[in-house]
């Protein structure tokens, strides 16, 4: 069955094909949710409640190929996570803010891999991490942002500037010349 027949039936309350779109999204969905969640169990719980938000929404959803599905998934995603983080999450400390501006000699010595990055991004506090990723790697505009994270526009733009000079100053700190 492809993924149009499975989500039409879906939309039918057919549990096998939802089972089945379920199975073939879910993996996606758990990377996409554990990198703004930092915690896998947390993660699992968020992309449950996401597909079954996604399920009884179903009936409206219009498919304009595969990326509109993980698109639409992703959606119920950040909109869980950020109503996850706002009941348990942090707010940034005093000492995660400003340090010296980032040179790219800094990322370089750093010789950071991805994973390293990702890792870094993920010890940085709710909310600023999570207006991180969808300013930085999303590509939101801070208007996109305030409007799905339900904050001033200028709170999106000042948590932005917090987090990159946070992960400024790990990324310096994780440079193998630091100190130096």
């Amino acid at each position: 069955m492809t993924v149009p027949e499975l989500i039409e039936q879906a939309s039918k309350k057919n549990v096998n094909a939802q089972r089945k779109l379920f199975d073939y999204y879910y993996e996606e969905c758990l990377t996409y949710c554990n990198v703004r969640l930092k915690n896998r169990h947390d993660a699992e719980d968020v992309v449950s409640e996401c597909f079954a938000a996604f399920f009884v929404r179903l009936h409206v959803f219009k498919y304009q190929g595969e990326k509109s599905v993980i698109n639409w998934l992703k959606g119920f995603i950040r909109l869980e996570c950020h109503r996850y983080r706002r009941t348990y999450g942090h707010w940034m400390t005093a000492e995660e803010n400003a340090v010296r501006e980032l040179t790219f000699e800094d990322v370089v010595m750093a010789n950071l891999s991805a994973k390293d990055l990702m890792d870094l991004i993920m010890r940085l506090r709710e909310p600023g991490r999570s207006v991180f990723i969808l300013s930085a790697i999303e590509g939101l505009s801070h208007a996109e942002i305030s409007s799905l994270l339900k904050i001033n526009i200028n709170t999106s733009r000042i948590y932005l500037k917090r987090s990159k000079a946070y992960l400024q100053s790990l990324i310096i700190s994780n440079s193998p010349n630091h100190g130096n």
